[in-house]
């Protein structure tokens, strides 16, 4: 398909998102355990040398087939060879061992894939931690984060993934990988960031995440392995989902503020869920202004002026390298009318850089339409899976409702051992530095109105939604109400 622009929707996703982000967002296929392989790596600097440990953990597939190399009877050759198994120890009982560390690591398969790829982050050490595979360079930039905003915080990590003293470490702890050094550094951030210094809503954002990394770290001290890295994950995806929800505000003066208005009252048909959809779909606006932002500014990197592009009939193909199928010229012809509808929108403008930006915001919608994917699907996606959002279904608007270990990891992260919090102060914590209103804190429906394009709540029923927290708070046994009504957090008695 001829292509008038001298770029592709798909090249031009591709550099905004390496640009400005650190990694694609592709789809919604991205799991928690993806991030965590990622996650890891990028801590860590490197990566275990698996193919052994691999081989031994993959018995079948979902279909019972073996994979070539991962049969009994050649493996009982080489652990011998390498001293993992005794010469007295029979082929059933080692055949038997590997179905039960199948069953033991299992996510969706097991602990790794069929082309060697981690699939579950309950094994937490380093011979778990492969190379590189697809949809983990989100963990990465997760990791980039940590280390830049809480070294305190990456140093815990590290120390506990080399920390073989769990059960899983254990049971594999003969079969030994060797690791290797990462070519280039995994945990990076977009070049952008180092000269954000005058940023404010950069800087504000670092200094949210260091705070409750630091609280962070003091809580788990004490958690076995397992829980202390389960914990950490949630709130490295946390701030991950907050990172790409503030980029226009990185990169655009004056951006709206985006709260995450929570769901925690038994009601799942209300104005209360509808005002959290709403809170869920500003993101999606946001990011959509931020990419139109983008797309309008590598106009002038690719030399394209405002006439040549609206000397242009059609509009960018999606990809010139791909056979275009009959899906594909569909799509394409819905494209050409959001561009020349753009043009003609842009063409009224008196403004030309707003002229740009109808264009940029064309480019994006095009991208979506082409790709079936947008950035807040992928932002679904991973919230869906990670406990933040529900229902946990592609067909409808999801809204905040935290899972319990979500809800644990925010207490965790914002009191400190032994601290004796006043409920004000703890929900003030919430809201300033995970964007978290729940309507607990005074003041909190008027910050909605405030901040929430559509408001539908009205402030009774927001009020009791905060009555449902403060409680489920003090079920999991974090706060109590005191005799005169007051909520109280306490860490450590």
């Amino acid at each position: 398909m001829k292509n008038d622009f001298n770029f592709s929707l798909k090249g031009i996703r591709s550099e905004v998102d390496d640009e400005e982000i650190g990694f694609r967002l592709s789809g919604d296929k991205a799991k928690p355990v993806h991030f965590a392989a990622g996650f890891f790596r990028g801590i860590l600097g490197e990566y275990a040398d698996t193919d052994l440990l691999s081989r031994l953990v993959y018995v079948v597939n979902a279909k019972g087939q073996v994979k070539r190399g991962c049969e009994i009877s050649g493996l009982m050759d080489e652990l011998r060879s390498l001293h993992v198994v005794d010469e007295d120890i029979e082929q059933e009982d080692v055949q038997a061992l590997r179905v039960m560390m199948q069953s033991l690591l299992s996510a969706d398969s097991a602990v790794f894939g069929e082309k060697g790829s981690s699939v579950s982050y309950s094994a937490a050490s380093v011979p778990f931690v492969t190379s590189k595979a697809r949809y983990e360079e989100v963990g990465e930039v997760g990791a980039g984060i940590i280390k830049e905003s809480c070294p305190e915080l990456a140093e815990c990590v590290e120390k506990l993934l080399r920390d073989g003293g769990d059960e899983i470490s254990l049971l594999f702890n003969p079969v030994k990988c060797d690791t290797v050094p990462l070519s280039e550094d995994g945990g990076r951030l977009p070049a952008w960031t180092t000269k954000a210094k005058k940023n404010a809503s950069w800087r504000e954002y670092v200094s949210s995440v260091r705070r409750t990394g630091l609280c962070l770290c003091e809580n788990i001290a004490e958690q076995p392995k397992l829980m202390a890295i389960r914990t950490i994950i949630h709130f490295a995806i946390f701030h991950l989902i907050r990172f790409l929800g503030k980029q226009e505000a990185f990169h655009v003066a004056d951006a709206e503020v985006l709260p995450f208005l929570a769901v925690f009252s038994a009601s799942r048909r209300s104005a209360l869920v509808d005002s959290s959809k709403s809170s869920f779909l500003q993101i999606g606006q946001s990011m959509a202004r931020f990419y139109a932002s983008m797309y309008s500014k590598k106009f002038d990197d690719y030399g394209l002026s405002f006439r040549s592009l609206m000397g242009a009939d059609k509009a960018p193909v999606y990809d010139e390298k791909k056979t275009v199928t009959k899906a594909d010229k569909k799509k394409a012809e819905q494209n050409n009318e959001v561009w020349k509808s753009a043009k003609s929108m842009a063409k009224d403008e008196s403004d030309p850089s707003i002229a740009m930006l109808r264009l940029g915001q064309a480019v994006h919608d095009m991208v979506a339409t082409a790709s079936d994917a947008s950035p807040v699907k992928y932002i679904r996606g991973l919230g869906l899976r990670s406990g933040m959002l529900y229902p946990a279904t592609a067909r409808v608007t999801p809204y905040f409702r935290f899972s319990q270990d979500l809800t644990s990891m925010l207490v965790l992260s914002t009191t400190h051992k032994g601290e004796n919090l006043s409920g004000d102060e703890f929900l003030s914590r919430l809201r300033n530095d995970f964007d978290v209103v729940t309507g607990a804190l005074e003041g909190d429906f008027d910050f909605c109105v405030s901040h929430l394009r559509t408001m539908r709540v009205d402030e009774d029923e927001l009020s009791k939604n905060g009555e449902a927290f403060v409680a489920q708070i003090c079920d999991m046994g974090y706060g109590k109400v005191l005799a005169d009504g007051i909520f109280r957090v306490v860490m450590g008695e």
